[in-house]
């Protein structure tokens, strides 16, 4: 288990410096960089969660439920990864059918070839920017969806000197070694 300052302390003790070289602030940017490269790497059972929404008859762009571009609004905006799409007729048997991802590129020519032109079940989705993400073919009907996401905790840096996140706690070595890494770098 580590807390901010114990890791602020490892690092530099490591590194054989002082904090007249690596800042608090310094140090703090390393383990934010460390945390977001551990979350984006790893899957972690904890941090996943669904979001759910619907689509529009023909409509191909789906904003992305509770995204806000409000920086200091803790909503869908704080998400390492996008893991799946799902999207299901909300009648019926409910049968879900999952999307497959593919690159904003893969879009750009898709829907410039002449056979695009009608609406039918979507197979294809791209993260398009930054509260949206882009399906293809165009949605036929109204579909229900869920987007299965990798959420972003708060970062230890937040937490204060004695905070303590689930990384520090349960992969404090995993947490230092990219620090250092990081630290490396610098």
């Amino acid at each position: 288990m580590t807390t901010l300052s114990e890791l602020q302390t490892q690092v530099r003790d490591y590194t054989e410096t002082d904090n007249q070289v690596l800042t608090d602030t310094i140090i703090n940017d390393f383990i934010e960089h460390s945390e977001y490269r551990i979350f984006k790497d790893v899957d972690l059972d904890c941090y996943k969660a669904v979001v759910s929404g619907n689509t529009q008859a023909n409509n191909r762009w789906v904003d992305l439920p509770g995204y806000s571009t409000n920086a200091y609004d803790p909503t869908l905006q704080n998400y390492a990864t996008i893991r799946y799409v799902t999207l299901y007729v909300d009648s019926g048997t409910k049968d879900r059918f999952k999307l497959v991802k593919v690159d904003s590129d893969f879009m750009n020519e898709y829907y410039t070839t002449p056979e695009t032109g009608s609406a039918e079940k979507p197979k294809y989705y791209a993260h398009w920017d930054d509260g949206r993400f882009v399906i293809a073919p165009t949605p036929n009907a109204v579909y229900k969806f869920e987007i299965g996401i990798t959420r972003l905790p708060a970062s230890l840096t937040a937490a204060g000197a004695s905070g303590k996140t689930w990384v520090s706690q349960n992969a404090p070595r995993v947490l230092l070694y990219s620090c250092l890494c990081e630290a490396f770098k610098f």
